[in-house]
């Protein structure tokens, strides 16, 4: 049985126009590629040269780790205008 979340899912992908579904697989396959999945459509030739180009941009993106935004903004705040204390 298909939850409600994944039954939205199934009714915008199926809105997405036609020419766009490669970039909708590539989307999930990068959501659970992450595991060391092949992209079956890779060896095909119906992959445009962007999305290629894309599939290797993607695999150069690292995790960045969590920001403490307000110990980020008091560090350059602090840099620019001195400390007060």
């Amino acid at each position: 049985m298909m939850t409600a979340l994944r039954q939205q899912a199934v009714q915008l992908v199926k809105q997405v126009p036609e020419d766009q579904v490669p970039n909708i697989i590539q989307y999930l396959y990068s959501l659970i590629g992450k595991a060391g999945l092949d992209r079956p459509l890779e060896n095909e030739g119906t992959v445009s040269p962007k999305l290629k180009a894309f599939w290797e941009l993607e695999k150069m993106v690292k995790p960045v780790p969590e920001l403490d935004y307000k110990k980020e903004l008091e560090d350059a705040r602090n840099e620019k205008y001195g400390r007060s204390d």
